[in-house]
């Protein structure tokens, strides 16, 4: 707005004279501020100061402001409205600047609000943002203002300058009086220019630049060092602060940058100095950060980010303002960090304590200085901050160079060193070599002890066995080649009941090299014991195939549960009758044995029953398979070292293992059922990982050729007529010769032991019914003649358990409530 009533006549009276050049002009004091638009035209100022003579400045509005700062207070954004205010002041020129056109005076200002105006006797010399005439109004901002004074618009005597600011309400729109020791003032052109050049920030600013990115190199070099980054990025963003606030950073404006621009760069800047700092510390201090801090960095972003989004007032009354609350969170998080290094008697910390308090005294002088309880603010906190900066890089320095002198100290003394260890561990290589060779004199014993047990002695014209055994271990013993490990193949042959079986067994122990070894042994050696037994005793030898193997599993079992759980063993064994080609097999916890016919390959199991020998505490049904072999029928078993390959590595280099069992049926129809053939495409596949054994069992078609099948007819249906007749006797005999030539008819084995029943011969019929009990164990007709016989043995425990055990598997049998009352009656028969 412009003012009606001139009042300048009346201002001018209040100010004193000056002597201009007797030294620069303070024009800090005797100011008179109104809000309002001032003329911006000379003839105005010129009538206005003519119509003045006889009013005071006060009666027309005028406040007097003693001295500089005027500061405008903040009110509601909400409003929008734009405020101007205009500050005049009377300068007394004399003569002697006219005599001199040459020597340009101007205005040092250092520092006023977003949009200013400088008139000197009505002209304007000075602009820094823009509000028109209707209000419209644009940021603008510089540091240390410097107008120069036109030299034809001085005059002598009166002259006027008028100095007006304007923002919103929310606007913080100032003059201040003072920049580090110079003053508000009017002097020499040149001598203003000269005063504040800004060659110490200037050169500080590089400095913090260089400290900043030397340190980031460092880190590059030593990534372990992590504080090395969190200093180097603090000082270089230090750097780029302290150049956003000198007048350098306006030149910016000249590449379509705006002033705002320039702000949000200060302020995202100056956010990021507290937690990197903090981060410093923390690593250099405690050698890791702690998430609290972490946190703080995290919520510093968002603060940053914020910015370019908010308006003038929103960063400067929430967001700045926030930040200064973390500031002080920063300054409290430091000093208790510094106190529990300092207790924890950390090395670095005290030096460290040296630079912070130079720092803080800095700040604390020229905070009075300004606050005008000391005489002038002396600008010393750049130089506090410098000693703060420069500290902290010779503490680092420090560190290195202890570092880099304990190096050097070792390498002084490196060569008596080396001697040393290579002595010591010239000792240690003997020391290792001699107890090597022991190891290996152990390994070759063990080999020597396994190797008569990993034999053939099947000597079957009908039968043809081949295996294949590779340890994993291998060991060198006075220049041979040997192997050691705990996979076991063996066979031979057996009589029971007068006919001829081939029994094989192929087996893994537990454990590498030589515990995997003793498991392989005590294997072999209780098994050899138990076939040489069988071999010496008749009584041995009157058994059915499926109850020797029966007790030949519990003798190994009891052995090696001897050994509480340390030594297990997993196994395949088995008897083939020469003349049938009936397969006796028990498998415990063995890999599935592997049917080859006809150029295909299957598995002939599909369920796991049984757990490895030596298992603490084994539970579950003990059940032997049975399977007839045909002619050209191959049977491969092998250990757990046919699955365990490795495949491939990883993304991380770790091995990739083979899970797939059932990929062996290609290994084997890629070998076509021969035993070579198969290793060769186990090795082209992958890479062993464990021990493996393979055992090749081929039933050939020379053994069908002494076979009548007349006969096994014959004796079928003799038996069957019998049976009609109710010769139980007879058809029992029968029936028996009929399982001779066909031992695989499961069903005719349980219709022989019920005739031995009726008949009376309770002992041939539970011969039969266990043998059948082991092939089946789930055989419900089967268990309840085993509880009939027995009851009708009198053993009635026997027989009672037996029944519950037919109550667990089919709890609605028809036949559980008349066995029970028949045994109760047995019970009552037995005890009258």
């Amino acid at each position: 707005m412009k003012f009606k009533n001139p009042v300048f006549i009346i201002i001018l009276s209040f100010f004193p004279l000056f002597n201009l050049f007797s030294e620069p002009l303070d024009i800090r004091e005797n100011w008179f501020v109104k809000e309002g638009r001032f003329s911006e035209n000379r003839l105005d100022f010129e009538r206005q100061i003519s119509d003045s003579n006889n009013s005071k400045p006060e009666d027309l509005g005028w406040t007097h402001l003693k001295s500089l700062p005027f500061q405008h207070l903040r009110e509601d954004e909400r409003s929008g409205k734009v405020r101007v205010y205009s500050l005049v002041k009377k300068i007394q020129m004399d003569s002697s600047v006219l005599d001199y056109p040459n020597r340009s005076l101007s205005i040092f200002l250092p520092e006023a609000g977003n949009q200013v105006e400088i008139y000197w006797n009505g002209i304007l010399i000075y602009q820094i943002g823009s509000l028109d005439k209707n209000g419209e109004f644009e940021y603008g901002f510089q540091r240390n203002i410097i107008a120069e004074i036109p030299s034809a618009s001085i005059r002598e005597g009166e002259n006027l300058l008028v100095i007006q600011v304007a923002g919103y309400d929310y606007d913080s729109f100032y003059i201040l009086p003072f920049h580090e020791n110079t003053p508000a003032r009017i002097a020499i052109h040149n001598d203003n220019l000269l005063e504040n050049t800004e060659y110490v920030t200037l050169m500080l600013l590089f400095l913090y630049l260089f400290v900043g990115l030397y340190h980031l190199l460092l880190f590059v070099k030593r990534r372990e060092e992590i504080y090395n980054l969190y200093f180097g990025l603090f000082s270089t963003c230090l750097a780029l602060y302290i150049y956003s606030r000198t007048d350098n950073s306006y030149q910016l404006l000249d590449y379509s940058l705006s002033f705002m621009h320039l702000r949000w760069f200060e302020l995202i800047i100056l956010f990021q100095a507290g937690p990197l700092l903090i981060l410093f510390f923390e690593t250099f201090l405690t050698g890791k950060e702690r998430k609290v801090t972490i946190a703080y960095l995290i919520f510093v972003q968002f603060l940053a980010l914020a910015i370019p989004f908010s308006s003038y007032y929103v960063q400067g009354n929430i967001i700045l303002r926030t930040w200064h609350i973390c500031v002080l969170f920063s300054v409290f998080y430091i000093i208790y960090l510094f106190t529990r290094s300092v207790t924890r008697k950390v090395p670095d910390a005290k030096r460290l304590l040296a630079g912070i308090a130079v720092m803080m005294v800095t700040v604390v002088l020229d905070i009075l200085g300004a606050a005008s309880v000391l005489p002038q603010n002396l600008g010393l906190t750049k130089y506090g901050f410098f000693v703060f900066i420069i500290g902290i890089a010779v503490v680092l320095a420090n560190r290195f160079l202890r570092v880099h002198k304990e190096v050097e100290e070792l390498n002084r003394t490196l060569e008596e060193k080396v001697e040393a260890r290579t002595k010591e561990l010239s000792d240690s290589l003997d020391k290792v070599q001699l107890l090597k060779e022991q190891q290996d004199g152990d390994y070759f014993l063990t080999s020597l002890l396994l190797k008569p047990l990993n034999s053939n002695e099947s000597k079957s014209k009908h039968i043809n066995i081949d295996f294949y055994i590779h340890q994993k271990k291998q060991f060198e013993f006075r220049k041979k080649n040997l192997e050691i490990g705990g996979d076991i193949c063996m066979t031979s042959q057996l009589k029971l009941l007068g006919r001829s079986y081939t029994v094989f067994v192929n087996g893994d122990a537990m454990g590498k090299s030589i515990q995997g070894a003793g498991g392989a042994l005590v294997l072999g050696v209780v098994f050899k014991s138990i076939l040489n037994r069988t071999k010496i005793f008749t009584e041995n030898q009157n058994k059915y195939p499926e109850v020797w193997l029966k007790e030949c599993f519990i003798e190994l079992h009891n052995v090696f549960e001897s050994f509480n759980g340390s030594m297990l063993i997993s196994v395949v064994m088995g008897l083939i009758d020469d003349e049938t080609g009936m397969m006796y097999f028990l498998n415990a916890e063995h890999p599935w044995c592997v049917l080859y016919r006809d150029e295909s390959a299957s598995f002939i199991e599909d369920d796991l029953y049984m757990r490895k020998i030596g298992m603490m505490d084994m539970h579950g049904a003990f059940q032997v398979r049975t399977f007839p072999l045909l002619p050209g029928d191959k049977i491969l078993i092998g250990s757990d070292g046919r699955d365990d390959l490795q495949i491939g590595t990883d993304e991380e280099g770790g091995r990739i293992i083979n899970e797939d069992e059932r990929l062996f049926l290609d290994r084997v129809r890629d070998g076509k059922g021969d035993i070579q053939g198969i290793v060769k495409s186990i090795s082209n596949f992958g890479e062993l990982t464990d021990d493996l054994s393979l055992m090749s069992i081929e039933y050939v078609e020379e053994s069908l050729s002494s076979r009548d099948d007349s006969k096994s007819v014959m004796w079928k249906k003799l038996s069957r007529d019998n049976f009609r007749t109710k010769n139980y006797a007879k058809a029992a005999e029968y029936g028996e010769k009929y399982l001779e030539e066909n031992p695989f008819d499961n069903q005719y084995i349980y219709v022989t032991a019920y005739c031995y029943k009726i008949a009376k011969n309770y002992t041939k019929a539970i011969q039969l019914s266990e043998r059948l009990r082991l092939r089946e164990p789930f055989h419900i007709k089967n268990l309840i003649n085993l509880s009939d016989i027995y009851r009708l043995m009198g053993e009635k425990n026997r027989a009672g358990k037996f029944l519950e055990k037919i109550i667990s598997i089919d709890p609605n049998n028809s036949m559980i409530q008349k066995l029970r009352v028949l045994l109760n009656k047995t019970a009552t028969i037995s005890n009258p």
